[in-house]
């Protein structure tokens, strides 16, 4: 008998592992912003994106990074 495994719930918010892809949405709640200013530090070079597929995403700690220069 197959048992069916249903994948770990998604936190992006959670403390995670080095390299761990957030949505854009997830990166402006983390720096408390709109996603369009996520889009406008991707543009400007402060962000960079991951392409996996037709997705973007985030590194999680460069987003973090980013929010603790915005706070100095």
């Amino acid at each position: 008998e197959l048992k069916q495994i249903a994948p770990p719930p998604r936190h992006d918010d959670m403390p995670s592992e080095a390299g761990q892809l957030i949505s854009k949405k997830s990166a402006a709640r983390l720096l408390e912003c709109s996603p369009g200013t996520v889009d406008n530090a991707a543009r400007a070079g402060r962000l960079k994106r991951h392409y996996v597929g037709r997705s973007v995403g985030f590194d999680r700690a460069e987003v973090l990074g980013l929010a603790g220069r915005r706070t100095k």
